[in-house]
């Protein structure tokens, strides 16, 4: 799917902003055909700041979102899904889940913005499973 002009994306706490299609880091569909964007000043600002090993791993997190193991939704964001997925990292982290975190505007499931990108060797405790890749929907 290829977004044109500009993208309105909302962001925690109400405030809405629209993006430049041409300032995004990452634009693709999740496993449910839902527009995700993610801007470079947020990829290079936020994410690969606080986590290196995400440097250059756009790729990895493209596969996250369209072909996740299992999706859950965060237990302190209500309007924040977390995407799971093995294997796509480079060693050293290669056993270790990539979980990608959208978040979605208030009242929309039309355009979800990655909010973060990491590594972790299981699901979070919190999280309300939502979907896996073999059963579907929860």
């Amino acid at each position: 799917m290829s977004l044109s002009g500009e993208i309105g994306v909302g962001l925690s706490g109400g405030y809405y902003v629209t993006i430049s299609r041409m300032a995004c880091e990452l634009e693709t569909v999740d496993y449910r055909g839902v527009a995700i964007v993610c801007p470079h000043y947020w990829w290079e600002g936020h994410i690969v700041s606080r986590h290196v090993y995400m440097e250059g791993q756009q790729a990895a997190v493209i596969t996250a979102l369209r072909d996740p193991y299992f999706v859950t939704r965060s237990a302190g964001y209500r309007d924040r899904r977390l995407y799971y997925r093995p294997l796509v990292l480079p060693a050293p982290y290669t056993n270790e889940y990539l979980i990608v975190v959208v978040d979605y505007p208030v009242g929309s499931r039309r355009v979800g913005r990655v909010i973060t990108a990491y590594k972790n060797p299981a699901m979070l405790r919190r999280e309300v499973l939502i979907w896996t890749k073999r059963d579907g929907e929860i």
